[in-house]
């Protein structure tokens, strides 16, 4: 996992090397066009799956009569719900438990192999709920 140097620490290594600061104050502003480049092709996706699911259900819904698209949006509205509610919980329970296990003191081979299924957002979640105690 690559992390990124905020500016100070930048500036703070390589006080002395005014030509690794150039090098790495360039590599840092690449990987912020980079990223708000991933940033908008992303909310194009989105924006692609929301209208394809939209057109997808007028398309079903023109196609039936009521009494059927009505127990199918019913249907996909309960199957929606629950989807985003088991998921979540989950997700938060899975995570819950591989820190646990991770924090027991396992071997760095074990810890690399939990921390693929570790959601980072979850885990940052956790730990400022954590620190608010």
């Amino acid at each position: 996992m690559k992390t990124r140097k905020s500016r100070k620490l930048i500036e703070h290594v390589a006080r002395n090397n005014p030509k690794l600061r150039e090098e790495e104050l360039k590599k840092q502003i690449k990987s912020k066009k980079i990223a708000k480049i991933k940033e908008i092709i992303g909310y194009i996706l989105i924006a692609c799956t929301v209208l394809g699911c939209n057109y997808i259900a007028i398309v079903i819904a023109a196609t039936t009569d009521k009494e059927q698209t009505t127990k199918w949006a019913i249907s996909f509205l309960i199957s929606l719900a629950q989807d985003m509610g088991t998921v979540q919980v989950m997700k938060v329970i899975v995570t819950v438990l591989l820190v646990r296990i991770i924090g027991r003191g396992q071997s760095k081979k074990v810890v690399k192999i939990l921390r693929l299924g570790l959601d980072p957002i979850v885990v940052r979640a956790l730990a400022m709920a954590s620190l608010r105690k």
